[in-house]
């Protein structure tokens, strides 16, 4: 038996069982992200927050290049750094969205 759930309920759980995991910006990034996967394999994924903050994170881009060692001290502007992270975490295919706080990806 499955439920559907709107963002609201996502966000709600998450606040629930995890409430320092994501911000709200990255939970919607997050929602829709799982969204669009069942939009476009046509199957309906299992909503289960541990697994979910175990598989996915939200963190500043200079955490992301440190864990990764994405060289970015090289590039003058903050915004150039945080686009060399995104680029690299787009090629691994594990970008969600950035956030005001960070970037939301998939751990690898």
């Amino acid at each position: 038996m499955k439920t559907t759930i709107n963002l609201f309920d996502f966000q709600r759980a998450f606040e629930e069982l995890r409430p320092d995991n994501f911000t709200n910006e990255a939970l919607e990034a997050l929602f829709e992200y799982f969204d669009e996967i069942e939009n476009s394999t046509g199957e309906e994924m299992e909503f289960d927050v541990i697994a979910i903050c175990c598989e996915y994170s939200e963190d500043s881009f200079e955490t992301i290049a440190e864990l990764y060692n994405i060289e970015i001290n090289s590039l003058e502007s903050l915004e150039e750094q945080k686009q060399q992270v995104i680029d690299f975490l787009q090629s691994e295919g594990v970008f969600v969205d950035s956030t005001e706080y960070g970037i939301v990806y998939r751990q690898f």
